[in-house]
């Protein structure tokens, strides 16, 4: 799988916009720890989407031919280990962009997604940490719309109660021939700010000069995303069409509405902390070996594309074909390791920890299931207080 990500400016004028980055092997499916419906869903809605008629068909009903997901969950959950293995599936390249890089521009960013291949997956992760915020002009218009559409149902309110006023005034006004008491009722009719009024006019400024300071301080003149400005480059009248687009998200709350509505993300899929059933699949994958049913590591390959394998046994020079120094040593079979892993799934509890959490605690025994299984709990007791205390230093 390619990835590619934006060129540095100096660069961009004879480099193009977009540079290859990096280039790893394709990662399977199956080593993304997800719910298998949702896996199965994403895939098929992907596939779909891709499919040599599909364009014909989003045009003939006036559609614009573009795809949108959301995925969002805790962190270590799979959200962009899913976007490698569907790029993978599909023989798509990976454009990640950053949008807390300090010197992107909004024209750059355009620049960006209308210099796109036809078919490929733009990654735009976390997302919510971005610091998109809507124009300055944005809020005040809108804050304005609320208070004139406050001040008219009380100027409304007032206006009925100078009516009855009035009607009263009248029916006393051959009481009181001097007037006095008409003067009195006129100045009461001006009526002061009370102490609530105050409050709310202070906090509408406030919160108008707040939004402006943070806007300030996160975008620079010409410098920083605005939220029009992605929403722009993600479905404005200039944007290539055919792509697909992944958000990644730890905290979708604080996503702006208009960003995640359909049309834009048309797919939201959660990433769960990891259940029993997925802790099992985890471990089972982890101490799989060629003996228990695993593709055999890669041999070298002959000038003539044919498999060979090297006369000292050895791979560019390092580890055997075989392998064998990464396999479990205290495991004889699939069946004794699915067991193993069972049990080890029953000593964590559910949605506690996330994937990575767990696999981090495993690849500091990768040879050694019976040894996991034997110090899970005292690691699991460790985590649960850590996390009780939110400390951020996890023993393994």
């Amino acid at each position: 799988t390619v990835i590619r990500r934006p060129t540095p400016k100096d660069r961009a004028r004879y480099a193009g916009h977009w540079s290859k980055t990096s280039s790893r092997p394709s990662r399977p499916m199956d080593t993304v720890i997800l719910d298998a419906e949702q896996k199965a869903r994403v895939q098929a809605d992907v596939n779909e989407y891709l499919h040599p008629l599909s364009p014909r068909w989003y045009a003939d009903r006036g559609i614009p031919y573009r795809r949108g997901y959301l995925f969002y969950g805790a962190p270590g959950t799979g959200k962009t280990s899913l976007s490698f293995a569907l790029a993978g599936i599909f023989g798509l390249e990976i454009y990640v962009i950053s949008l807390q890089e300090p010197s992107l521009t909004e024209g750059d960013l355009g620049l960006l997604f209308n210099s796109l291949p036809r078919r490929c997956i733009v990654l735009l992760e976390d997302i919510d940490s971005a610091g998109l915020l809507r124009d300055g002009k944005s809020d005040e218009e809108e804050q304005g719309a609320k208070e004139r559409k406050t001040k008219n149902v009380e100027g409304k309110t007032e206006e009925k109660k100078g009516t009855d006023e009035k009607s009263g005034d009248k029916k006393d006004e051959n009481k009181d021939v001097k007037g006095g008491k008409d003067e009195k009722k006129t100045d009461e009719d001006e009526k002061p700010w009370t102490l609530q009024d105050l409050a709310k006019a202070l906090k509408s400024a406030n919160t108008r000069d707040r939004r402006q300071n943070e806007a300030d301080k996160i975008r620079l003149p010409g410098q920083g995303i605005s939220l029009s400005g992605l929403l722009n480059a993600i479905d404005g009248v200039a944007t290539h069409e055919g792509r697909v687009l992944i958000m990644t998200t730890n905290h979708p709350e604080k996503l702006d509405e208009a960003l995640i509505r359909p049309g834009r993300v048309d797919m939201q899929v959660e990433f769960g902390l990891a259940t029993r059933t997925q802790i099992a699949e985890l471990f089972s994958r982890m101490y799989a070996s060629d003996r228990t049913g695993n593709p055999r590591a890669p041999a070298a390959v002959a000038a003539n594309g044919s498999a060979k394998t090297a006369s000292n046994g050895a791979l560019n020079g390092h580890a055997k074909g075989d392998f064998s120094f990464l396999e479990a040593q205290d495991v004889s079979s699939k069946e004794d390791l699915d067991g193993i892993a069972f049990r080890f799934a029953q000593k964590l509890p559910e949605k506690v920890f996330t994937p990575a959490e767990i696999q981090g605690f495993l690849l500091t025994r990768k040879k050694e299931p019976r040894k996991a299984l034997e110090e899970i709990e005292e690691w699991r007791d460790k985590q649960v207080e850590a996390k009780e205390k939110k400390s951020r230093v996890f023993d393994a």
